[in-house]
């Protein structure tokens, strides 16, 4: 009897030290109490739903399976971008504000974390490129072809600092599954053209 009360004892403790099947998803979003809600994820070449829920005082769950950490959009309908982030099995959490959707915080995935470490980047990078593209008009405007020429020296520098970083990013997180989607992204139509 001591020995069978052991073995469901040792099997208890191996189930619950088990990687979770899949991902719990549990949101909220201040400024929105109601609604339709939806899990996406990217197969076979387009966005298609994965799970839907109904916002309920302003609070959401949503479920889904991945065998690797993998790309989830989370959309309120129709079609306003909640998040993008890294799903992994286990339970994640979502925190948003309606009125400021790109300030949406995912937490609970460890690529997440490192999709955020490099997005915040990306994006700091983008706010910069955009003001070098509105020089670059402003000089074209104004016929002003030295100021043209900095402003595509310098955005050509920008570029080539994106590349750096995500080069660097990849050397540092070589085990992360972020890290292919950057190599795709940033390096992606060099590979193929070698």
């Amino acid at each position: 009897m001591k020995n069978l009360i052991f073995i469901v004892l040792v099997l208890a403790g191996l189930f619950s030290c088990a990687k979770p099947e899949g991902f719990v998803i549990k949101g909220q979003i201040k400024g929105k109490e109601s609604g339709d809600i939806k899990l996406m994820k990217y197969a076979d070449g387009k966005w298609v739903a994965e799970d839907s829920a109904k916002i309920e005082k302003g609070k959401f769950e949503l479920k889904g399976k991945t065998t690797l950490p993998e790309l989830r959009v989370i959309s309120i309908m129709p079609q306003t971008v909640v998040a993008q982030f890294f799903a992994e099995n286990g339970s994640l959490t979502v925190k948003a504000d309606a009125d400021s959707l790109s300030k949406t915080e995912v937490k609970g995935s460890k690529s997440n974390d490192e999709f955020m470490i490099l997005t915040k980047e990306i994006m700091n990078i983008s706010k910069e490129t955009h003001g070098l593209q509105q020089r670059y008009n402003d000089a074209m405007q104004s016929g002003n072809e030295d100021g043209m020429k900095k402003a595509r020296i310098d955005y050509e520098a920008m570029m080539e600092n994106q590349k750096v970083y995500s080069k660097n990013f990849i050397r540092e997180h070589p085990k992360s599954s972020v890290s292919p989607l950057v190599a795709l992204t940033q390096f992606g139509q060099q590979m193929t053209a070698h």
